[in-house]
């Protein structure tokens, strides 16, 4: 046993661009254990094996003065006698939209035994630097870090991971302070599911061929100019036992093998193949295919493939980052004679959660769009809540909030959520402003997340009650409207003025505790009109004063005076109300259209814009600004309803606020239409995941929660359930029974699980112990029935007495 606190081991410089390193640890126990547990931190990410067996991978994602490991269990796969802990470590200098390195590459980590330390991280590890794993790569995309190219001729065999292996010429490691204590990440663990391929859907050939001295613009090249041609006859392909074998392969000719998941998976490529010769594996992913059947394994600029020099014999690959896709490629060239692929798929990732909610009924596109939200958001929460796990793996304050509401709903759990209120305040910059991709090390910030950082903690306050955890975080709410409002002018209006930011510009690529500097801002509201998304949509016009983030600046100082209140500080509260009043005030004549009675997007250069955008309309609704006006208020939700050709319309993501004003108003059955087109649109083209816009080309993610906006109204407006997290004794039930024939869901909360079922018969439900239910009529309010507990159940006739 070790009394000694771990070290931080390295071998080896600091890396110019990437390094991976090879970690080993011997040690013998004489008899079986009853609890054993691995707590590991690396920079950047590293990977863990226990006598053989794939463990997992760590760390959850922190800022650079922090340092979040994941903890394992390994009791099942430790043995009487020798055992080996081998760990892969991947570090890099560069920052990407999920991490900025703090230059300290090298792994952390205690092993406890029977729930006490037993080994550290120290100079007892054996360490090997040959792992190779080429350095000056090109980055995945332009947010995530670099592809993987890896000469296997070069490297430990696959027995480095056993205990047997003979790591006498690896090396000890060098020992160095952590630059601060590793604590056990706060969100939940990662579960791992082996998935594997066996036969291609589609074979193709390539004249190509590769070399292994190749830099990286010549690796991006020879993606790029990639053929692909007929079949050649000489070329034989059988399935055998699960296994493919591929004969008469010649240097000069080469053969693509696309396999179909099925469904969008999060995880880690691998593959096992035997080979005759030397030669070359690009292991590709992809979304969607193109219009000749292909995968798009190079998608909007980026790069979605991991290159392998293989040995003769056998080889073992697993990409040692994760990565999403549905299609998985793999191109075999340069070999020659007979390759065997016994096994390829991934090493699926999901969150250890139970996704109990659920909501279904006959009418099978509802109930496939609700399961399209559910897994969507499922596969997408990985080590944080993921923008999008396919091309950007980035955490994002706007998207992230509504994405943590959601996933609490389906589980009960908000530890992802409280995560991320928690992370998204942790670096200010001097200014006040925060970024809106928390662990970025870009210098730009869009406006409208800082706000939602600070408006949507009023929701998890109304679904969670627990205020406590946001104490920490007033001074900062406080700071960023600092910025907001000393950048109004005379009347009270937010007067930033819209200028397309340099997305190029110089990241942070080396920490600094005064940083982050903040220097360019923009706004985005929704994807139309950003130079991305939506290139065949009328688009948001941002110049000038905007309306949209004047409307959100008005709902955010309401929200945040309504948390002031709750924590005493009234006067700031008031204060905050009476600015939102005089924002208001001077916001609905500025840029209310009176011709058409809808607002426009702005005011510029002394006079309104002309674009009329659903969104723009949709947050002045919310912020009240047509509260006495039922005919701007109607004319709003007519704009919602069938926009002109002319308005910009909401993506996906803008849905997740405009689709409970129809609840407000009691539009069920329009929100009900409008889900069933639009995401029904999804269904119909094949989606296992939702798009990210409903454009839903190939420059789209096709896995974005943030697209799951159906859910929460199928959860709360359709089955009427509490969106609530712990209920008090008595709730109110509101199922839209008239809506749909029949219906069935839950939602989970720390009581229990809360149910409800209608067919054309009877209602019935489940509620937990100590809670009673009163069940209301869904248009006028009126109860059918008064405490209900337990298993209920109540007939239709009981419905038409109270209409």
């Amino acid at each position: 046993m070790t009394n000694n606190d771990p070290k931080r081991i390295w071998i080896g410089d600091k890396p110019n661009k990437y390094a991976v390193r090879y970690f080993r640890r011997k040690f013998t126990l004489s008899k079986s254990i009853e609890s054993a547990t691995v707590l590991a931190y690396a920079e950047h990410r590293c990977n863990i094996w226990i006598n053989g067996h794939y463990i997992g991978r760590a760390p959850a994602y922190d800022h650079p003065d922090q340092a979040f490991g994941y903890s394992f269990d390994i009791t099942p796969y430790l043995q009487i006698g020798k055992n080996i802990i081998a760990v892969a470590v991947n570090a890099s200098s560069s920052s990407y939209h999920y991490k900025v390195p703090r230059q300290e590459p090298g792994l952390t980590a205690t092993f406890n035994l029977n729930g006490q330390p037993y080994l550290v991280t120290d100079s007892s590890w054996k360490c090997c630097s040959q792992t190779g794993y080429q350095s000056d790569t090109p980055k995945r995309s332009w947010a995530i870090g670099p592809i993987n190219i890896l000469d296997l001729t070069k490297v430990p065999d696959s027995d480095w991971l056993l205990a047997d292996y003979d790591d006498s010429d690896w090396l000890p490691p060098q020992t160095y302070k952590p630059h601060t204590q590793i604590k056990a990440a706060p969100v939940p663990d990662l579960k791992y599911k082996k998935i594997n391929v066996h036969k291609p859907t589609q074979i193709f050939y390539t004249p190509s061929s590769v070399s292994k001295d190749e830099d990286a613009d010549q690796y991006r090249t020879g993606l790029e100019s990639i053929e692909y041609c007929q079949p050649d006859n000489s070329i034989t392909v059988q399935n055998k036992n699960d296994c493919l074998i591929i004969c008469n392969l010649k240097p000069e000719k080469g053969i693509v093998l696309q396999f179909d998941l099925e469904e969008i998976t999060i995880g880690q490529p691998f593959f096992n193949l035997d080979a005759e010769s030397t030669g070359s594996v690009d292991l590709c992913w992809s979304e969607i295919l193109d219009q000749n059947g292909c995968t798009y394994f190079l998608k909007h600029g980026n790069l979605f493939t991991d290159r392998i020099h293989t040995a003769i014999g056998n080889n073992n690959y697993q990409a040692i980052d994760f990565t999403g896709l549905r299609y998985l490629t793999i191109i075999l060239r340069n070999f020659e004679g007979k390759v065997t692929l016994h096994n390829a798929g991934i090493i699926a990732s999901e969150p250890d959660l139970n996704f109990i909610s659920h909501f279904s009924t006959s009418t099978n596109t509802h109930t496939q769009i609700a399961d399209l939200c559910k897994n969507t958001i499922k596969v997408s929460t990985q080590e944080g809540l993921l923008d999008c796990p396919t091309r950007e793996q980035a955490a994002y304050i706007g998207d992230g909030h509504l994405v943590a509401h959601w996933l609490a709903q389906l589980t009960g759990d908000t530890r992802y959520w409280l995560d991320l209120i928690n992370q998204q305040f942790h670096r200010q910059s001097s200014n006040g402003l925060i970024r809106s991709s928390i662990y970025s090390g870009r210098n730009d910030t869009l406006l409208d997340y800082n706000l939602l950082a600070i408006s949507n903690l009023s929701e998890y306050i109304n679904y969670t009650n627990d205020i406590t955890s946001i104490k920490p975080h007033i001074q900062t709410c406080k700071k960023i409207l600092d910025y907001f409002i000393t950048n109004c002018n005379e009347d009270h209006i937010f007067n930033f003025q819209f200028d397309r930011p340099n997305y190029y510009d110089a990241w942070e690529h080396k920490y600094n505790p005064d940083w982050p500097l903040i220097k360019s801002c923009t706004i985005f509201i929704d994807h139309p009109g950003m130079g991305w998304h939506c290139k065949n949509e009328p688009a948001i016009d941002r110049r000038g004063l905007n309306t949209a983030m004047n409307a959100l600046l008005c709902i955010t100082l309401t929200n945040f005076a309504n948390i002031c209140d709750q924590l005493g500080d009234h006067k700031y509260a008031q204060l905050l109300r009476n600015f939102a009043s005089q924002t208001k005030a001077a916001a609905i004549p500025l840029f209310l259209n009176e011709k058409n009675n809808l607002f426009v997007d702005g005011y510029h250069e002394n006079q309104q814009l002309n674009q009329i955008s659903q969104q723009t309309n949709t947050w002045a609704y919310l912020a009240g600004w047509a509260d006495h006006n039922p005919e701007l208020q109607q004319a709003i939700l007519n704009l919602l309803i069938s926009p002109p050709e002319h308005a910009a319309r909401n993506t996906a993501y803008f849905w997740s606020y405009a689709l409970p004003i129809f609840a407000r108003k009691n539009m069920h059955r329009e929100a009900i239409n409008i889900i069933e087109q639009k995401w029904g649109d999804m269904i119909h083209r094949g989606a296992t995941t939702l798009f990210e816009t409903f454009t839903g080309d190939h420059i789209d993610s096709h896995c974005h929660p943030w697209s799951a906006a159906p859910l929460p109204f199928y959860l709360t407006e359709i089955l009427g359930l509490p969106d609530t997290l712990t209920c008090q004794n008595q709730i109110l039930l509101k199922p839209q029974l008239t809506l749909l024939d029949n219906a069935s869901g839950s939602i989970q909360t720390t009581q229990g699980p809360i149910a409800i079922k209608w067919d054309q018969t009877t209602i019935s439900g489940q509620l937990p112990d100590q809670i009673s239910a009163i069940l209301l009529h869904p248009q006028s309010d009126t109860p059918i029935a008064t405490n209900l507990t337990g298993h209920w159940q109540i007939p239709h006739t009981q419905l038409a007495t109270t209409s």
